[in-house]
């Protein structure tokens, strides 16, 4: 089984993302550093450390992006450039979510060092008060109006001026690499990702970017406060990309945090004494402290429920595990399945546009299992075939299938099953005998005619073999179908609606071909809305509609949800006879039933004989004792109910 982990790529691209990015930083640092670095442009303040940085260092991931996939011909499916417009939501909070966590942060900071707040805005009053003397002209506003345009600007304008920067380093880190690493699960990529991120950093946090110089325990105090900072940021966006399946909301965020980073400082009071590993920009560990609870919360929460459904795996007590860029994302690593199991799926999903037709699915089906996948139209059955039979690709989750993963080994998956739809597809100008014969051929099956006449022999259609297909009832079409998909002895067979059609003689040869293929060590998954049927042939059934409602035997099924329940046939029932009953400590419930006498408890093998002898010394004339049984359609209308109700 193949591993999700891509290591080789993970290797290139952290190579090319780290390589490029720091050479740039040695570039910047030979050439007078950060601080005295040579302007490019006299009196504009535009030096060439500041275009080495924005235009090399912080382009590195990206074109590290770029090269690795060039490099290993691996294509440029799932690049997360997808604008995904429809998601306007994500987009609102990427644009105005930086700015809002920004805010709490400088209001956290103020409150721990208030002596450090000037509400008169002393030293932007001086620092305007020194440009007009150095322009020679008034500026036409005040302290505060200047600050409200600031944060105008950064709010609405930066993000689009600043997404030009920030791309470089998005487009790498959260559209290449996140995606990547989630086969370690949504969390663990999550702060691996962060921590990567903030190990990038180091070398011009060490030129002073962000933190200067002088600060206690320069560097490294700073490289673990920048790290700090990433993996929080890088939290918020990554999950935002995940959210909105694509990178642009990362960039956007991105943009907007660097846009309002410095508010903070314009509130400063000329006279603190501020130390930069605290604030209060978002890179200070107290003001960081609104981002870092807002990281927690979506750590805790896992991955947006569209992608990996972890909400809803976490309320049910379930382990969440996932592979993929915007579909696998959350829980641990997947894991093989044993070789016992035939079919195991673990939160599979599959959205079509905004609808979301399979959630968090999780499936373990031994081999040899006859399984029935129950549920009302439009209810996700077909599409868990097609995802399970590698016919589409889910949004979300993993799935084996006969030991081979979902995505990755589709053609040996694709040998190893065979799919009954529910139209059949077949050639109506083509006799039967040649239409398995196309197909035995197309499956690579050995003894084509062996197997032809095999199976039209054992599904009664030897003797029209030679008859065009379109002469064929519909229960005859049913069952050519189910031959064709027997030809290559597939290990699992997925049957939908396999005795839609069918007159009853019929029917019942099929089911009983279903059972004797169950015995043979085939595992069977059956879609169907005949309940009777299912509750005759199938080991177990999953109650579904687009999530899994219930999963387990018929006979468990009803316990749960009804309980057991014995029906005493009596020649003459007397209000006596249920006070009595009542008062033993074993049973649940006494009523009269259609002129019987039903009595709920557990264990009725256990308990009838002191019943029995009860009600006969109470006078009783016993005429027939038996268990009340549920029929599964019960059970189904049950459960279809309390979903619609919820």
């Amino acid at each position: 089984m193949k591993q999700t982990l891509d290591i080789r790529r993970i290797g290139i691209f952290l190579f090319f993302a780290f390589g490029i990015a720091w050479a740039f930083g040695l570039w910047v640092y030979l050439t007078g550093g950060l601080l005295n670095s040579p302007e490019l442009v006299p009196g504009t303040g535009i030096t060439l450390a500041l275009a080495l940085i924005a235009l090399g260092y912080m382009w590195a991931p990206a074109l590290a992006h770029i090269l690795t996939r060039v490099l290993t011909r691996e294509g440029w499916k799932e690049s997360g450039l997808g604008l995904r417009l429809e998601r306007w939501g994500t987009w609102a909070m990427a644009w105005f979510l930086p700015v809002v966590l920004t805010f709490l942060g400088i209001l956290v900071y103020f409150l721990v060092f208030p002596q450090h707040f000037d509400a008169e805005l002393g030293a932007l009053s001086r620092m305007l008060t020194a440009l007009e003397t150095r322009t020679g002209e008034a500026i036409p506003f005040s302290p505060w109006t200047f600050v409200l345009i600031q944060v105008g600007l950064g709010t609405f304008i930066s993000p689009f001026i600043n997404s030009f920067f920030t791309f470089g380093e998005e487009f790498g880190w959260r559209a290449y690499l996140q995606p990547k690493l989630l086969a370690l699960g949504f969390r663990r990529a999550m702060l691996l990702v962060g921590i990567i991120w903030g190990v990038w950093h180091w070398p011009v946090i060490a030129m002073g970017h962000n933190f200067g110089f002088g600060y206690w325990g320069a560097p490294w105090s700073g490289f673990l406060m920048m790290t700090w900072f990433t993996v929080t940021a890088g939290i918020i966006f990554g999950w935002l990309t995940l959210r909105g399946r694509s990178v642009w909301p990362a960039v956007i965020a991105h943009a907007a945090t660097n846009g309002i980073a410095g508010a903070g400082i314009l509130f400063l009071h000329q006279d603190a004494a501020v130390n930069p590993l605290l604030g209060p920009p978002s890179v200070g560990l107290v003001a960081n402290i609104p981002w870092a609870i807002l990281a927690a919360f979506l750590l805790w929460r896992g991955a947006p429920e569209h992608v990996s459904h972890e909400t809803y795996r976490a309320k049910n007590g379930l382990d969440s595990v996932g592979t993929g860029f915007f579909a696998n994302a959350a829980g641990s690593p997947g894991l093989p399945p044993s070789k016992d199991m035939a079919i195991v799926a673990r939160g599979l999903g599959k959205v079509f546009g905004k609808v979301s037709a399979v959630e968090a699915l999780d499936l373990e089906i031994p081999a040899g299992e006859v399984f029935g996948l129950l549920g009302p139209n439009g209810a996700g059955k077909t599409t868990t075939v097609r995802m399970l039979g590698a016919l589409i690709a889910p949004t979300a989750g993993e799935a084996w299938v006969a030991g081979f993963r979902v995505g990755e080994e589709d053609t040996k998956l694709r040998k190893a099953v065979g799919i009954l739809t529910e139209t059949p597809g077949l050639y109506e100008q083509l006799s039967a005998e040649r239409n398995l014969a196309f197909f035995a051929h197309m499956y690579e099956v050995e003894n084509v005619d062996k197997q032809v006449e095999r199976y039209l022999t054992m599904l009664g259609l030897w003797q029209r073999r030679r008859d065009a297909v379109g002469t064929f009832s519909k229960g005859m079409r049913q069952k050519l179908a189910i031959a064709r998909a027997l030809l290559h002895e597939p290990q699992v067979l997925f049957l939908d609606e396999p005795t839609s059609g069918l007159d009853p003689e019929a029917a019942r040869l099929v089911r009983d071909f279903i059972s004797e293929l169950g015995k043979e060590g085939r595992t069977i998954v059956m879609c169907t809305h005949n309940l009777d049927e299912a509750d005759r042939l199938c080991d177990r059934v999953a109650v579904f509609k687009t999530r899994l409602l219930a999963l387990d035997s018929p006979v468990n099924l009803r316990r749960k949800l009804f309980g057991r329940a014995v029906v005493f046939h009596l020649a003459e029932i007397r209000p006596a006879f249920s006070e009595v009953l009542r008062q033993k400590p074993f049973v649940q419930g006494v009523e009269t039933l259609e002129g019987k006498l039903v009595v709920k408890l557990d264990n009725p093998e256990l308990r009838n004989p002191e019943l029995v002898q009860t009600l006969v010394g109470l006078g009783a004339a016993v005429q027939f004792v038996g268990e009340k049984r549920q029929s599964l359609e019960d059970v189904y209308l049950q459960l279809i109910g309390d979903e619609v109700q919820s």
